[in-house]
Order: C-alpha cells, then sequence, then structure tokens
C-alpha cells in the first residue's frame, strides 16, 4: 500500500508541474512584441520600356586653328573656355614685315607700269619708221618682246600685291566658326611659324552636340522598326545626375555590324542649348521601344537582396509577413516596376525588415500611402503611431 501510494503521488505531482510549465510558456508567449514596419500597397502604373546604352559626346564641328604666316604674337585676344562666334579676333601676329612687303610690290608695280608704258610708246613709234626702212624688222620684234615682258611683269607684281594683302589679312587670326576654345598654347610674344604642326588653339561647336552610342544586333532590329514609323527621338542623362534629362534625335547610324563586338554605332543630335553636355564625357542613351500598361510597381525601398536574388516581404491578412522573390524592371524615380512575383492590391513591407523572418508577427506603424507613385502624397508624418497590441 505505501509503494502504491508513493506511486500515485509521483504521477500528480508531474502533471501539476507539467500545468504549471504550459502556462509559463503560455504566458511569455503572450508578451512577445510584434515587430514595428512600414508597409505600402502594390500599386499598377503605365511603365515605358526603353533600349538603353552608354554613349560619348563629342562636338558638332571642330577646328584646329594654325599660323598661315610667321612671325611674333602681338596680340592674344582670347582665355581658355571663352565663347566665340565666326570672325572673332583669336591672335594677332606682328604686320610690319607684311605690311613693308606690300609697300614693295607696290613700288614695283608703279615701276613695271612705267616701263611698259615707256616700252609700248617706243614700238608706236619705231612701227612708223619701219616703211622708210630707218629699223629693220628685227629691232620691231625686239620692241614687240619688250612691251611682252614688262605686260607679264605689271602681271606678277598684281599678283604679288595680292599675295601680300593675304598675308597681311592672315595676321589677324579669326574664328572661322561659332564655337568654345581650349586653353590657348601661346603667348604673347612667342616666334609661331606659318602651317606649324603644333596647332595656337582649338575651337569646338558645342551647341548642338553629337552623341555616339553603340547598340547590340538584337537591339538594332528592334530599333529598326520603330525608325520605320518615324520614330527618331531618344533621352539622353547624365552618370552622376538621373533626373536631367536631354532630349536628341537620331541622324545616322553605321552600314555594318562590328562583327568583333556584335554591335552597331549610332550617332544623334542633341541641342544642348545650356551647354551641359561636354565633349568627351560618357552620358546614358534611353530609346523609347513600347509601353508597358498597368504594371505592378512598389517602393524601391521595399526591394531586399540575398544570394538567391532579390525578394520582399508581404504582409499577410493575419499580420505576419512572407519572403516572395521578384523579378525587378525598370527603375521609376522611388519606385521600381516588378516584372514578376507580385500583383496589384498587395502589402510590402518598405521599413523595419531588418529582423525580419518568414512567419514574423509584425504591427504597422505607420501605413505608407498606396496612391499612385507618380502623384504627391500628403504628409503623415504627424499622426501619432497606434498602441501597441499585447498579443
Amino acid at each position: 500500500m505505501s509503494r502504491s501510494f508513493k506511486g500515485i503521488s509521483f504521477i500528480i505531482l508531474s502533471l501539476l508541474t507539467s500545468c504549471a510549465d504550459n502556462k509559463t510558456s503560455h504566458e511569455a508567449s503572450a508578451f512577445v512584441r510584434p515587430l514595428p514596419v512600414t508597409a505600402a500597397e502594390v500599386t499598377e502604373r503605365d511603365i515605358p520600356v526603353y533600349i538603353e546604352a552608354i554613349g560619348n559626346v563629342a562636338a558638332s564641328n571642330s577646328v584646329n586653328i594654325k599660323p598661315r604666316v610667321g612671325g611674333i604674337i602681338d596680340t592674344v585676344y582670347i582665355q581658355g573656355g571663352d565663347n566665340v562666334k565666326a570672325g572673332d579676333p583669336l591672335y594677332k601676329i606682328d604686320r610690319l614685315p607684311y605690311e613693308i612687303a606690300l609697300e614693295k610690290a607696290q613700288a614695283n608695280l608703279i615701276k613695271n607700269e612705267a616701263e611698259l608704258e615707256f616700252s609700248k610708246t617706243k614700238l608706236d613709234r619705231y612701227q612708223g619708221l619701219i616703211q622708210q626702212e630707218y629699223v629693220s624688222h628685227l629691232n620691231i620684234e625686239e620692241y614687240k618682246r619688250d612691251v611682252k615682258l614688262h605686260e607679264s611683269q605689271v602681271i606678277i607684281d598684281k599678283a604679288e600685291i595680292e599675295n601680300a594683302k593675304i598675308n597681311l589679312d592672315y595676321c589677324d587670326v579669326c574664328s572661322p566658326i561659332n564655337g568654345k576654345v581650349s586653353l590657348t598654347k601661346v603667348d604673347q610674344g612667342n616666334l609661331v611659324q606659318a602651317n606649324d604642326f603644333n596647332s595656337l588653339i582649338s575651337i569646338l561647336q558645342v551647341t548642338p552636340v553629337y552623341v555616339y552610342f553603340s547598340l547590340a544586333q538584337k537591339d538594332f532590329q528592334e530599333l529598326q522598326e520603330l525608325l520605320k514609323e518615324g520614330n527618331r527621338k531618344f533621352k539622353v542623362l547624365l552618370p552622376f545626375d538621373n533626373k536631367k534629362e536631354f532630349e536628341g534625335e537620331l541622324n545616322a547610324f553605321d552600314n555594318q555590324v562590328d562583327s568583333n563586338t556584335g554591335t552597331i554605332q549610332l550617332k544623334g543630335t542633341v541641342a544642348n542649348e545650356d551647354e551641359i553636355l561636354w565633349p568627351g564625357e560618357f552620358v546614358k542613351v534611353k530609346l523609347f521601344v513600347k509601353l508597358k500598361e498597368k504594371h505592378p510597381v512598389v517602393p524601391l525601398s521595399a526591394i531586399q537582396t540575398s544570394q538567391k536574388g532579390s525578394f520582399v516581404y508581404v504582409l499577410k491578412p493575419d499580420m505576419t509577413v512572407d519572403c516572395v522573390p521578384v523579378t525587378l524592371g525598370e527603375h521609376l524615380d522611388d519606385y521600381i516596376a516588378i516584372d514578376a512575383g507580385l500583383t496589384a492590391g498587395m502589402k510590402v513591407i518598405t521599413d523595419g525588415q531588418l529582423n525580419l523572418r518568414p512567419g514574423a508577427k509584425v504591427t504597422l506603424t505607420d501605413q505608407a500611402p498606396a496612391e499612385n507613385p507618380s502623384k504627391a502624397t500628403e504628409d503623415t508624418s504627424k499622426k501619432k503611431p497606434e498602441p501597441e497590441k499585447v498579443a
């Protein structure tokens, strides 16, 4: 009897202890605090689809200025970065040697014109005496030769005068185009040579500019269909400022695909009236292809990454979260298109994902706006957060 009583007492004591442990466990779980998060609704938006490429900006016109006459640089009119117009002075070369050459040529002309006049008078006088046989026919031929020699010399003198005038004009080095000048390579007092290998300065026309870029063969086939529809517009963005866009127009493309790279080169023109685009810099080129209508989009802050790819935490009706892999599409400011994984109306976590795990209980601290991402949303930062609920 004593042993049976002890056994029954042990069983009863074990059951009481187990019940107490279960009660303690339930009480502890009842006080687990849900994780605070922010959520936003998956919305729909019309998404423009672009072909993207990296382009290079080039001047629409460029000129290397070289001296056409030699001499000492007398005056420098410009500094690097200045805007100039066609005809504006850039340099002045010492004119004195060329002024002297012009005066010498003019003096030679006066001299030889006098010689010509005298030879003509002499020929006329002796031609009247040939009938009286005062002069021979040989003398007359010599006088005619003298006239022709002096006539040719006058022509040479006139040509030398024109050449001297041209050289004098070349002393004033002027811009042949509108554009922006480079850093000058010579200073006042330097000696330059005619048609020197090194240029004095270069001028680039930057309004408009050309943009050169290459497309893969498959993208070019798609672009050709757009060109048939008359669509030649494209957008240019600076790599450090994706919000600043420039509109361009496609002008030309190469006549063959590069067999080494599988790409083809294209050229477009951008007005660049503000002179923001600079020759030599790299830009992003976007060519519009089509419009995806009613496509799911979410805030960029909802996107998480792992070794397996991109995913989001989706809020379920029971206030728990699930991990959903997604396929990302085009960026739209602070939003991104979702090509696969989500549908409109679902809610995704946009803040507080750090401690989340699939199945975790959450509470919303501040509901993110679910309006169309292209529209402005009202400020909800002043709303008081709801009191935390105890499970």
